[in-house]
């Protein structure tokens, strides 16, 4: 009977609360469709503009691709590769717009050899500005950053700075996170080579075999010329020898 009881008690109670959520939907129905709405309204929103902003940074990534193998290839024009890498270097996508810059940077580096002198000087300036723009601008991106910091080391030592450039290959070596990545042996073997630049130069010296001891008579002889011991030494006269008396001929053996 309890048992029975309980369970009816639980009935009534469940009974009376839907009574109440159905009279409460009926008094609100039109501001529950509304928020109902506004909420379906509110999350198509959020994925359409996720999905557009996922689709635009494909786009501008295959748009970079495109520049930086078309230019290698010899389908973008130098013209059409830096106009179109300034627009991506503004890109509010930040990896892309630092690897814009290093690009940049690396083209204007690799025409330097290119162009004259005079030009050479408008080149240089564009190119670190290039690299300095990633090395200020983006520091999260750590392994552009470094790549930037190498490209700007490598002019450093063309025009003679090594000094500087020795200070922006430690730069990229005390980067502790990228001691596995490549530039970490990159900036390694720049400290090398510059190291080597500065060392002195040592000559080979060869040290020539001692001559061999002659007698003091011969080597006199040898150091002096042809018939300098006439000169010095007056010969003597030969002496003549009488000559030898002829034998006797031998007794003949006498008759008996």
């Amino acid at each position: 009977m309890k048992s029975d009881r309980r369970h009816e008690l639980q009935h009534n109670v469940l009974d009376t609360e839907l009574a109440k959520g159905i009279a409460f939907y009926r008094k609100y129905k039109m501001q529950i469709s509304w928020g109902a709405l506004i909420l379906l309204t509110a999350v198509l929103a959020v994925w359409f503009g996720v999905n557009r902003v996922q689709q635009g940074r494909i786009e501008r990534q295959a748009r970079f691709d495109s520049l930086v193998m078309g230019q290698r290839t010899g389908q973008v024009s130098p013209e059409q590769f830096v106009d179109g890498m300034k627009a991506l270097s503004v890109e509010k996508d930040r990896s892309l717009a630092a690897m814009a810059n290093l690009e940049l940077g690396d083209f204007y580096t690799r025409n330097l050899m290119r162009v004259s002198a005079a030009e050479q000087v408008d080149l240089l300036d564009q190119a670190m500005s290039s690299y300095r723009r990633v090395t200020t601008g983006y520091a999260d991106q750590r392994v552009t950053v470094a790549k930037a910091h190498l490209g700007l080391a490598r002019l450093a030592e063309r025009q003679g700075d090594l000094a500087v450039a020795a200070s922006e290959y430690q730069t990229v070596k005390e980067m502790t996170d990228l001691a596995d990545q490549p530039v970490a042996a990159q900036a390694q073997k720049g400290l090398t080579e510059l190291d080597l630049l500065k060392s002195p130069v040592r000559l080979a010296t060869t040290t020539s075999a001692p001559a061999a001891t002659q007698p003091a008579a011969a080597k006199s002889a040898a150091t002096q010329p042809a018939g300098a011991s006439n000169l010095t030494a007056p010969a003597k006269p030969a002496t003549t020898q009488p000559a030898a008396a002829p034998a006797s001929p031998a007794p003949k053996p006498s008759k008996n």
